[in-house]
């Protein structure tokens, strides 16, 4: 029996957790990665070796004489082993992630975030795989936190810059890249995404300053933080609405927030400027 691993963590479940719920984290789990169940895939390993770790952790928790004796505690199990299997677990995400398994992923990290709800990795490695799944909205709010939480990382700050490309937000998207540039190197993947941002930055700053219509560059710039505070505000009480209402789900919430943020934002530019701002900064 080793001292080394975290049996509770393993399955996803407290440490007073009952035989019930034991049994029931275990049948989730062994179902999940039974090998039977990942034939000819490139990550049946990875799901033969977690099976494994599984099966462990429930033999020895469901037996009451093994459990006593085994009964983690700061002692016997240390902060330092928490955050080994806590990046064990967002390591296992971002393979699910290559492999295009987002909601796989995601539930890797889940137990990675019951592991440490402080862990800033858990929030960067979050929002890469948003990225990754094309969930340019949703990644943004958890980009933030990571950041908030002092993450520096080249590779954060570059999936950030997609995010940030992919919304609209071309000026903060260069710095995030820049960010990345300066950590990282000037790798072709960081130099491309920064020629984009930096062409549709130009193009925006370019209509602007050539005046298509009587709008001077306050104005329309102005008129632009007008709009990116309605939508942010939005964004913001649609992922406050995910974590805080019942029976809603952030994947329900941001992207109504998102909507709602459009609308709004429209809305308050048309209603100070007029509707040729609306074709100024796209947003017809």
């Amino acid at each position: 029996m080793s001292e080394t691993k975290d049996y509770y963590s393993i399955l996803g479940i407290p440490r007073n957790a009952s035989p019930e719920e034991i049994k029931k984290a275990w049948q989730l789990l062994a179902l999940k990665y039974h090998p039977d169940r990942h034939p000819n895939n490139e990550l049946a390993y990875l799901a033969a070796e977690k099976y494994k770790e599984i099966q462990e952790a429930y033999d020895v928790l469901i037996d009451d004489d093994k459990r006593k004796a085994y009964n983690p505690n700061p002692s016997t199990y240390d902060n330092n082993n928490i955050e080994e299997e806590c990046r064990k677990h967002i390591e296992t995400a971002l393979q699910y992630c290559l492999q295009q398994m987002f909601d796989e992923a995601h539930e890797e990290l889940d137990i990675a975030e019951k592991m440490n709800p402080n862990n800033p990795y858990v929030s960067a490695a979050r929002g890469i795989i948003y990225v990754k799944a094309n969930e340019y909205v949703e990644a943004i709010p958890i980009f933030e936190e990571a950041l908030s939480k002092s993450v520096i990382e080249a590779v954060v700050y570059y999936n950030y810059g997609i995010a940030l490309i992919a919304t609209g937000f071309f000026s903060k998207a260069i710095d995030m890249i820049n960010r990345a540039i300066k950590i990282d190197g000037e790798k072709t993947e960081y130099l491309e995404a920064l020629v984009i941002a930096n062409n549709k930055n130009s193009q925006e700053n370019k209509a602007w300053e050539i005046g298509k219509s009587n709008y001077s560059f306050e104005q329309v710039k102005r008129a632009k933080e007008s709009y990116s505070i309605c939508f942010w505000i939005a964004i913001v009480l649609g992922v406050l609405s995910g974590i805080f209402t019942a029976g809603l789900g952030l994947i329900v919430t941001v992207p109504i927030g998102y909507a709602l943020g459009r609308f709004w934002g429209k809305s308050a530019v048309k209603n100070e400027y007029g509707e040729e701002m609306l074709k100024i900064l796209e947003l017809k």
